[in-house]
């Protein structure tokens, strides 16, 4: 998690060159599995009874 919210902080503010090579791979690679996480935790909370709704 920590490297997404340093790549959004470099496109963000421009801290570096954007590799277009690294994006596109992050996109390809990394994302999917945070996605998944994101729905494991979020399933997590909605039978913990923990939800946004909740």
């Amino acid at each position: 998690m920590a490297f997404a919210y340093q790549m959004r902080n470099a496109v963000a503010h421009g801290y570096f060159k954007v590799d277009l090579e690294i994006v596109w791979k992050t996109i390809h690679k990394d994302l999917p599995g945070l996605y998944e996480h994101i729905k494991k935790a979020l399933g997590n909370l909605e039978r913990s009874g923990n939800g946004a709704d909740g």
